[in-house]
Parts: structure tokens; sequence; C-alpha cells
């Protein structure tokens, strides 16, 4: 039996019965050239799986079936070389994912004994993005197969210090995304404290709504500083409205200053200004019973809307800083192209009490949208795999190059200087 056939045979969506009208995949003379063509239509399957759980499935029906045939690993390397000449990174990828997902040596007998699904089954470690768990400890007495994968040492976590250099050009837009309690919030109030103990002169302009009514750490205490609004109505989004209408006037207003400075404009130092809302999911929420004809038609959302991007994406040319909470990147804006227009960063971890999460990372690695390429998304998903399983707090920028960094604990830096904490902390 072919990989590919097994394939159709395990997993639904290729089951010849459901789609009867498949091709079958041509034979080569050559075994190495026919393992090339089998694993390539392996690879395929993979970038047209749904889900991660398809994905771990597929991996776990081939690795069974390499494992029946005995087919050597020196092999399957030197084909995934072959289809992979520029990218030893990707080939390795899949190479790992293989091993983790019951592909050994030594187990061709076992699994002959055994069928699909005997011992190598229950060998193997699943990739389970939506399954969030706590660390366990493996009995000493466990065997050497159900040691937890080394993607750590292959596919390290990312260096560089994430959130220095998301502040690093000082005005800035950000969405910060976070399951409850992963620490989305607290983040957010790390970004605006070293903007409190600035001198009176260089104080920004800071102006929060909160529609979650959370722990500000006293700064709910300044005056003017933190407007809880509680999403209950309409009149709730209007009252965010006016704001947001006001906010994009002052961009409006910096942006014809910075046009009649001329020439002299590049070196106009602007007052710092900060606008952010914490909890802006929760009023995409509210508004998710709306159709996009009713948003669009409507004279207080349609501006809403438009008003925030031109924030987002024209803002921190002249200073004006906007800073967004949510749960899930697909709760921020009604469509993919608004986050194209502001810095995502991803947030997971869990609490003693089991709340938080990795749930928000999970479903932006999963969007093909948000991730086209599919070395990223396999490269973040073996190493948020490993996190689960050892509780590793993350942070996952998206701009740019994805990248996966080991997030320290915020709180301890919310009353310092926020660059220069996180330099120090280099790397983590």
């Amino acid at each position: 039996m072919s990989l590919m056939q097994a394939v159709r045979d395990r997993f639904n969506p290729f089951n010849p019965s459901t789609q009867p009208d498949r091709e079958p995949i041509a034979v080569a003379a050559d075994p190495a050239v026919q393992l090339q063509v089998e694993l390539k239509a392996v690879i395929t399957a993979l970038l047209q799986a749904p889900t991660p759980e398809a994905q771990a499935e597929i991996y776990r029906t081939v690795a069974a079936e390499l494992s029946a045939s005995g087919t050597d690993h020196d092999e399957v390397r030197a084909a995934l070389s072959a289809i992979y000449p520029d990218s030893i990174t990707s080939a390795q990828l899949i190479s790992d994912n293989l091993a983790a997902h019951g592909y050994r040596k030594n187990v061709a007998a076992n699994t002959a004994a055994h069928g699909y699904g005997g011992n190598v089954a229950a060998n193997t470690t699943t990739i389970q993005p939506e399954i969030e768990r706590r660390p366990s400890t493996i009995p000493a007495s466990a065997p050497t197969e159900m040691a937890l994968p080394t993607y750590a040492g292959k596919i390290d976590y990312y260096e560089g210090s994430l959130l220095a250099e998301t502040i690093a050009g000082g005005a800035f837009s950000i969405a910060i995304v976070g399951a409850p309690k992963a620490g989305a919030s607290t983040l957010m109030r790390a970004f605006i404290w070293p903007m409190i103990y600035r001198p009176s002169g260089q104080r920004p302009t800071i102006e929060l709504i909160d529609t979650r009514c959370d722990y500000w750490q006293g700064l709910e205490q300044i005056p003017g500083l933190v407007v809880p609004v509680t999403i209950d109505d309409m009149s709730a989004i209007q009252t965010i409205a006016l704001k947001i209408e006001q906010v994009y006037g002052e961009v409006k207003e910096r942006q014809k200053l910075f046009r009649a400075e001329g020439r002299f404009a590049v070196s106009y130092s602007w007052k710092p200004y900060l606008f952010g809302i914490n909890g802006w999911g929760e009023v995409m929420d509210y508004l998710a019973k709306l159709t996009p004809k009713q948003v669009e038609e409507d004279e207080v959302l349609k501006p809403m809307f438009t008003r925030l991007r031109y924030i987002l994406a024209q803002g921190a040319d002249v200073g004006v800083s906007c800073l967004l909470t949510a749960r899930a990147h697909d709760r921020i804006f009604p469509d993919n192209r608004s986050l194209e227009e502001t810095q995502l960063l991803l947030l997971g971890r869990l609490t003693d009490d089991y709340r938080g999460g990795y749930g928000a990372i999970d479903r932006a690695i999963n969007d093909k949208a948000q991730l086209p390429a599919h070395g990223d998304r396999a490269h973040l998903m073996a190493l948020l795999s490993y996190s689960k399983q050892v509780g590793q707090p993350v942070l996952v920028a998206l701009s740019g190059r994805p990248r996966m960094a080991k997030l320290p604990d915020l709180s301890e830096h919310n009353h310092h200087d926020f660059a220069r904490a996180y330099n120090r902390l280099k790397p983590y």
C-alpha cells in the first residue's frame, strides 16, 4: 500500500468512498523517486488539512505506514532533502513531526503485529493546539518513546526582545490578543506605566476605554485616564465611536500641521498621545449579531471602523499610539485587511487555576489567511506544542517574520522603564 493510499483510507477527507474520482499516484521505477512522489502527495495533503488534528492524523498514518514497510530513516531524509533542496528547516520539520507521531527505528515488527493504531498510536506525542493542559511528570519507568519531544533544542524560541522591539520606534499601533487571564491587560498596563513616569513636559496624553472592568493597578485613580464603558447596548458603542472620532480628529490635525511645516516637518517633535481600548473584542462580539451590510450602512458603525483603521495606519507617523486588546485575532476587525495595518501580539500562558491558555495563538496559527506559509505554521505549531507540555508562557509576534519568544513575568516591570527592563532580560 502506498503512503498516500494509507492517508486516503484512514483520513476521511481523502477517503476514496468520498472522492471516488481521484486518480491513483503513478508508481515510479526507482524506489527513491517513488518515495519522493509519495511524500510530495502527503505534504500536499498536509497543506490542505483544515485543522491541526487533521494534520496530526495524517502524520500518524504515514508514520505507521513507513514503520510497517521498514523504510529506512536515511531514505526518508534523502527524499525530503530532494523535495526541499533550499530549505533544510522545512525538511527537518517534516522529519521531526513524523518521528513525534510514531515513525521510530526498530518498530516495524511491533507495528506488523498490532496493525495500524496499535502500540504506535499509544507511543506518539500528538500536537493538540486546542487542548490546554498542565505539565505532567513522566514516571522514571516510562519508555523512551514517551519522553517530551526535543523541539526546544532544534526549533528554539526567538532570542530577541519582542516587546522592546515593538516600542523601539516611539509611537506604535498594536493589537494584543490573549485568552482570559493570559496577560493582555497586564501587557497593556506595562506599555502605559513608563509613560506616566516621564517628565511632565514629555508625558503623553493618555485616554483609555475599558469594557472589561479590569484591575488597573492604580491607573484608574488618575482623573480622565480610564473611562469604563459597559457594552450592553448601542449607546455604549456610540460612546466609543465618539471617542474614536475625537482621536481621528487629532491625527488629522497633526497631519495638517505636518504638511504646514514643509521641509522642517521631519525634525518636528510630536507630543506623545496614547489611545487604548481594553476589550475591543467585546465590542466586536456585541456587533456580531449584525450583518456586514448593516454595519456598512449604519451611520455610526461605518465611520467608526473607517476612522479606527485610519488611526492605526496613520497615527504612529504623527506621534499617536493606539493599543487594542481582544480574545482572538478574528475578533479585532470585521475583515483580514484591517489586521495588516497594526502589529499583532499573541499571548499564551496557563495559570494555577487553569484559566488562561493558548487558544488565541492556536486560532491565529491555523488561520491560513493570517499565516499563509506552511513552514511558518508548522514551525510555530511544533514550538507551541512543546510550550504547552512544559507550561511555558509565550509571546508571538506575527508582524514581519513570525516569531515566538518566552514571556517573562510582566507584573514585575509595570512600574519600570519598559524598554530597559526587557533589554536586561535578553535572551529570553
